[in-house]
């Protein structure tokens, strides 16, 4: 049975490289979100996503993500 975490995150109002490398420069993790509605360009605290990658070696893991501009996806 698969684990299921909760992770934060945010929407970042910008997409493409310099845009990540601003988020990585404040300290945040730039990722993409690929969907049925699109797809949406994130960002997550370190601290907030560096648990979630610890328990990802443990097996399988469900991702409950909260984005805090667009509620629960």
């Amino acid at each position: 049975m698969a684990k299921t975490v909760s992770l934060k995150g945010s929407v970042r109002p910008q997409v493409g490289t310099k845009a990540a490398k601003a988020s990585r420069a404040l300290g945040l993790i730039p990722g993409i979100m690929y969907g049925k509605k699109g797809t949406r360009a994130v960002q997550f605290a370190i601290k907030d996503i560096s648990p979630v990658l610890h328990l990802s070696t443990e097996g399988n893991l469900l991702i409950d993500l909260e984005l805090d501009d667009a509620g629960k996806s």
